[in-house]
């Protein structure tokens, strides 16, 4: 017998090897009588998201297909029992090397369809389908006859925010403390319950009241809405980077590694997800865990850290419903997809030592554009103080109150009997703003009662006078009883073609609408003028002619006239500094005084270079207007811990110690950098205010004097008694145009500078030398403001011998085989 063996080439047998795709798929379920029908849900207009949740009994009659959305061999059918169908592997030379591998072979549970800004996922027992993949189509099977396929369930939007402006941590509806302990501690005089409180200038009050702190694994959870249906979000908090001050004495050299600062989401008994710092692994990481159990790493970040005693905005997010990312100061840093779905509340958790943390904040994903800032702003705990006299300075309400955010004028015209009051910016609006009416509906028609509204061009050397100058574009509105009248342009009048009525009077100057005043119409913004690009003085005018003229005419009320700024910041410290960092002077909420420590601002103390530098960047045309005051230096900022002082005893005695000890004031160095790099403080333009022991005050350029004064008003008061520097604040008032540097002490001309050789731009500091000092408020408008989330973030050195006075001021670094320490300055001056 002879037995033949044919060869076959190896391609021939490919040939014959049938791959189902999706298409055959879907003629297969027609022969079965049944139709897929596309699972595309639209997510409604202010929801976070859609989710659907199948569970095993549900597939009878409601099958689900899944297919990749170009690779018509990639499929995943899951039918009426639960059991979970994938085409075989292909072997061809163009088959995708990768194949989409399932979950599990069946369903235990449920299959869940999860709809979000960021795609579509799908979960079966909680395991992604397809999570390296890009998004899936996704279609019920349905037999004809059969149930309607399941409803989507709404996920709402999430916007959570928690200052702890409260005596009671649990007061919050969400915040609860669910392990270790969490408390909050109090800074300064706490918040006032009263209106009198409010108003009573002896009550006692900090910038910041309170914060939190927690130890031995302390855990504050916030059960929010419905978290098992949450949408992609993202939470954080601040955090003090350092060990917490409980005494006098600020530690700066402690890197916080006997304890973790996460941001933890999912069920403390389930599956949890984390970012934040590690103590065991002195960096900040993502990691994840289940119950109780080790943490188990995701992702390292760099080895760089914030500053010891800096604060740090640590967040976490999570997007379609798997993949996670950690945030950084407003960055994300890392991120990981650990293949599990996360749920639950998210939960602040820190290790076994003391952390303090403030500010939790949580939002769903995409987040809203952020709202301009507004012109007029108040100080949250001291705009309601009455000012004492003999004690509180103009400067107080200024800061307090921003009386200095418009100027006013009142004038009439008795040819056309008409009066007017007036209020306009006090200084040029640089880039986009919008204006909004927000007075009440009036109970009559006003008769004779009109606005003007309009933008005059601004000069360095003066402000806009209403009663003289000339607008470059104003526009007039009457109020009434269904809106607003807009009249149209009419002489020296800009407006619409024709008189227009809306219901609400909404104004703007935006780059994306050429610069033009636009008036807001059917959700479409309306030109008015010309472009007119450059700053603007903005002015709203009362008018009342006829019998209205005959009545005292009030100033329009700031408040109901809202102005936003896109390009202007306002900082009252209000909140924990993360937009701020320093390496000196420990800057925390502090007392200015020491007869009465419970008053406290943001302040600092330092033997070496306080010095506390904006995160943000401001370039080309810019304005800053700062509130800084002497603050009473007392041994405990140079390390002494022996040192005491009651200030209680001393009171009862007439204060013979504070007198004694001129009340701890250094009169010298209150100081401002700007566009300078960041670093060294004498890299940009510097104010010295009181420099050389009280005997000049100075404007520097690189660390060159371009222009200085030696007068006694603009020096510290030289008076014997402590008292002339007790009280005062001291208003430094920057304005940048173009080459032209102009600098105002109390609103008075200190220095008028043209630089040859203008800086573009950089960063604005406040420091000192073996100083301490206090800030209220710092206000910046700037053509560009970037942010430099880590430019200011340190690496451990090498410590041997040789040790940094204060940690991150200087690297220090030993070499093992020879002995030699390299020192190098991280940042200007310091240490």
């Amino acid at each position: 017998m002879v037995l033949l063996i044919a060869v076959v080439p190896a391609f021939q047998l490919w040939k014959k090897i049938s791959y189902p795709d999706v298409q055959r798929m879907e003629k297969r379920f027609a022969k079965q009588g049944k139709r897929l029908l596309a699972i595309d849900a639209a997510i409604p207009a202010g929801r976070a998201g859609l989710v659907a949740t199948v569970r095993v009994a549900d597939l009878k009659g409601r099958e689900l297909f899944f297919c990749h959305p170009t690779d018509r061999y990639r499929w995943i059918h899951i039918d009426a029992e639960g059991n979970i169908h994938v085409p075989p592997p292909r072997i061809d030379a163009g088959a995708d090397p990768t194949p989409t591998v399932p979950a599990s072979t069946v369903v235990h549970r449920t299959v869940e369809i999860l709809r979000l800004p960021s795609g579509t996922s799908f979960f079966v027992d909680d395991i992604p389908l397809v999570p390296d993949s890009p998004i899936w189509k996704a279609y019920w099977i349905l037999p004809a006859g059969g149930p309607p396929p399941p409803a989507f369930a709404i996920i709402p939007k999430l916007e959570v925010r928690d200052d702890f402006m409260r005596k009671n941590l649990e007061l919050h509806p969400y915040a609860r403390i669910t392990a270790g302990k969490v408390w909050l501690a109090q800074r300064g005089g706490g918040m006032p319950a009263t209106a009198a409180e409010m108003a009573d200038y002896n009550f006692q009050r900090a910038v910041n009241p309170f914060a939190v702190r927690a130890e031995n694994g302390g855990r504050l959870t916030y059960e929010v809405h419905a978290p098992q249906r949450w949408g992609d979000v993202l939470a954080e908090a601040r955090f003090y980077f350092g060990v917490p001050r409980t005494g006098h004495v600020v530690d700066r050299r402690t890197v916080p590694t006997n304890t973790d600062m996460l941001i933890v989401m999912g069920d403390a008994a389930g599956f949890q997800v984390a970012f934040g710092w590690s103590g065991a692994e002195k960096r900040f990481v993502l990691q994840s865990r289940s119950g109780n159990g080790a943490w188990t790493v995701l992702a390292r970040w760099r080895d760089r850290r914030p500053p010891v005693t800096d604060w740090v905005r640590i967040g976490l997010s999570c997007r379609r419903g798997h993949r996670i990312e950690g945030w950084l100061d407003g960055v994300a840093v890392l991120s990981a997809a650990p293949g599990l779905r996360v749920r639950g509340p998210f939960h602040i958790q820190v290790g076994k030592g003391m952390v303090e943390f403030d500010d939790v904040r949580a939002w769903s994903l995409p987040r809203d554009p952020v709202a301009f800032t507004p012109w007029l702003v108040r100080s949250r705990e001291f705009a309601g103080k009455r000012r004492k006299r003999k004690a509180d300075p103009k400067e107080f309400d200024q800061w307090a109150s921003s009386t200095g955010a418009f100027a006013r004028a009142r004038w009439r015209d008795p040819d056309a009997k008409t009066k007017y009051a007036g209020i306009v910016t006090g200084a040029g609006i640089i880039g986009d703003f919008t204006y909004e009416a927000r007075l009440p509906a009036p109970k009559s028609p006003p008769d004779g009662v009109s606005y003007r509204i309009g933008l005059f061009d601004t000069t360095p050397d003066k402000q806009v006078d209403l009663r003289r100058d000339t607008p470059r574009c104003i526009i007039r509105a009457v109020q009434q009883n269904d809106g607003w009248l807009i009249k149209k342009r009419e002489g020296a009048f800009a407006g619409p073609e024709a008189d227009v009525i809306a219901p609400k009077l909404v104004l703007s100057r935006l780059a994306e609408e050429g610069n033009r005043f636009c008036l807001r119409r059917a959700r479409e913004w309306l030109p008015l003028s010309e472009p007119i690009p450059q700053a603007v003085a903005v002015a709203i005018i009362r008018v009342h002619t006829g019998k209205a003229a005959r009545r005292f005419l009030a100033f329009p009320d700031p408040s109901l006239h809202v102005l936003r700024c896109a390009n202007l910041v306002h900082e009252f410290f209000e909140e924990a500094p993360t937009g701020w960092n320093w390496v000196d002077g420990a800057f925390r909420m502090d007392c200015r005084w020491a007869c009465q420590n419970q008053w406290n601002f943001m302040a600092c103390g330092s033997t070496g270079l306080p010095c506390i530098i904006s995160k943000r960047v401001f370039s080309g045309d810019q304005m800053h207007e700062v509130y800084m005051s002497l603050r009473a230096t007392f041994p405990w900022d140079a390390g002494d811990t022996s040192f005491t002082y009651d200030a209680d005893r001393d009171r009862a005695q007439k204060f013979p110690r504070l007198i004694a000890a001129h009340g701890w004031y250094n009169r010298h160095d209150l100081n401002v950098s700007f566009c300078f790099d960041g670093r060294n403080p004498l890299s940009g333009y510097c104010i010295n205010f009181g420099g050389e022991d009280n005997s000049v005050t100075r404007l520097l350029r690189r660390g060159v004097t371009v222009k200085e004064s030696r007068r006694l008003d603009h020096l510290f008061g030289k008076a014997a008694s402590f008292m002339v520097v007790h009280y005062p604040w001291w208003k430094f008032t920057i304005r940048r145009n173009g080459a032209r540097i102009r600098v105002f002490l109390d609103d008075d001309l200190l220095f008028d500078y043209t630089d040859p050789e203008p800086l573009r731009g950089g960063h604005i500091a406040f420091w000192s030398i073996r100083n301490g000092f206090a800030i209220s408020r710092a206000s910046s408008m700037a053509e560009d403001i970037q942010r430099d989330a880590h430019g200011a973030y340190v690496s451990d050195g090498k410590e041997g011998v040789w040790k940094a006075l204060v940690r991150d001021a200087v690297l220090v670094e030993t070499d093992a085989l020879t002995g030699l320490t390299l020192v190098k300055n991280t940042f200007g001056g310091g240490f």
